[in-house]
């Protein structure tokens, strides 16, 4: 792991603008099904706030979801990160082969 941070930093992008490049790029490819699987909150588990840089055009789907689905911002956040994660293993998975 750091190695490739440090090969990420050597090429003049932080660990901040990939992650925010992750979470943008799980929002836009997030679309909910018609099942939406919720976890519940480990009993001894920390919510922790955070707060990032997103883009405009992220923020706004993310407002339409949370009014549509009547989700938190935050939730809708980690289950597209999730699903875009799940996706990318699966993908990479997949060329393995």
């Amino acid at each position: 792991m750091k190695r490739n941070l440090e090969k990420y930093e050597s090429k003049g992008i932080t660990l901040i603008a990939l992650v925010i490049t992750i979470i943008d790029a799980c929002v836009e490819d997030y679309e909910f099904e018609d099942k939406v699987t919720i976890y519940k909150k480990e009993k001894n588990e920390i919510d922790v706030a955070r707060s990032i840089i997103i883009r405009e055009s992220v923020y706004k789907k993310l407002e339409e979801m949370r009014e549509k689905y009547g989700i938190s911002i935050s939730k809708i956040l980690n289950i597209a990160i999730r699903e875009g994660i799940k996706k990318y293993d699966e993908k990479k998975s997949k060329n393995k082969k």
